[in-house]
């Protein structure tokens, strides 16, 4: 099967569409966040409906979680206090899931992934993670700036008072159901390998991918840095 290569991948649009098509997909992604996004949006969560239930799971156990650490001034600039708080109990829920991928990586993409490294992705632990970026997002006091595709620091308050735990769960619910949408079966095999690197230097063997499909980033139009930053 033919492999198509995206190395400024962004939130993984052009992984996803790949995959809607019937190829592999690989993307390389400098931001973290970003190539967090990307590995949620992977056939191998489809129908896997027992996510909900786990990021429940997660929630529950998460609000019992003690946290009494502080963030730097950079932080509070745009998420609230109570917020950070809870979504750094959420943090550590997740940083002590322990599971084995829901699918084998396909061979062809098993071989791009550098040596001594396991693939990354394919969890469910890595769903629940994009789920808690985004979640992370609609908490934060980000504002519009003259450009709307622009954001900026709030004033450390919330517009609107959200409960983290319960935007969790429902961002969880919504994403599963996009991902129902977008793929019309569950594969046998992952079709997606996402990896931070810089697409300056790309960690592949020469002509280890068929196609190249890219958009290198909109630095006149949206701060991929300063969009992320919640």
């Amino acid at each position: 099967e033919h492999v198509v290569l995206d190395p400024m991948n962004g939130s993984g649009t052009t992984t996803m569409v790949a995959q809607q098509c019937g190829y592999l997909s690989v993307g390389t992604e400098l931001n973290p966040a970003m190539a967090i996004l990307a590995r949620a949006k992977d056939p191998s969560f489809h129908g896997q409906h027992h996510l909900v239930d786990l990021a429940a799971d997660v929630a529950r156990r998460a609000e019992c979680r003690d946290y009494s650490g502080r963030p730097d001034k950079h932080t509070t600039a745009w998420i609230p206090m109570a917020a950070f708080a809870d979504l750094k109990r959420l943090d550590a829920e997740l940083a002590e899931c322990h599971e084995s991928a829901l699918l084998p990586l396909d061979g062809r993409l098993a071989k791009l992934v550098p040596a001594r490294r396991d693939p990354p992705g394919g969890r469910a632990k890595d769903f629940l993670r994009a789920a808690l970026l985004v979640t992370a997002r609609r908490a934060s006091t980000a504002m519009s700036s003259k450009n709307p595709t622009w954001l900026k620091p709030g004033n450390g308050s919330s517009r609107e008072e959200i409960s983290v735990f319960d935007e969790f769960r429902s961002v969880v619910a919504t994403m599963v159901s996009d991902l129902d949408e977008a793929f019309a079966r569950l594969s046998d095999m992952r079709r997606l390998l996402v990896l931070e690197a810089d697409a300056r230097k790309l960690p592949f063997p020469a002509n280890s991918v068929d196609a190249i499909v890219t958009s290198p980033p909109y630095l006149t139009r949206i701060d991929y840095a300063v969009g992320t930053a919640p």
